[in-house]
């Protein structure tokens, strides 16, 4: 059985290309927004979930405080342009890694596999 991965962004462009990467060895789920992703998390409880952490109306921050409310910890993997001395700090113990665009998708695949395949 695949292990599963749920990709969250706002961004089309960047969810199809992670979505293609993914999709060839994992169980791949997207959305392109808080409420969908949110739905998806709990209804499949996905082995990885890859989060845009800039979103529009409700980011990546707000989602993430919404898992802490619900005590909902999944594994995280955050995708962000903002470094880190721009960042909001992130108090989030599943947070497993946080990638910076541009990133190539070998690295991604990388540390996906990293988290998911152990």
């Amino acid at each position: 059985m695949k292990k599963s991965v749920l990709v969250i962004d706002d961004d089309k462009l960047m969810l199809n290309f992670l979505q293609g990467l993914l999709e060839n060895k994992y169980d791949v789920m997207s959305a392109n927004n808080r409420k969908d992703g949110l739905s998806l998390l709990l209804l499949h409880n996905p082995d990885l979930v890859v989060l845009d952490l800039v979103m529009p109306y409700i980011d990546g921050y707000k989602f993430l405080n919404i898992l802490n409310e619900k005590n909902i910890t999944p594994k995280l993997i955050l995708i962000t342009g903002v470094p880190p001395d721009k960042r909001e700090s992130i108090d989030q113990t599943n947070v497993l890694e946080i990638l910076l665009k541009p990133f190539t998708s070998e690295k991604f695949l990388k540390m996906v596999k990293k988290h998911i395949d152990g």
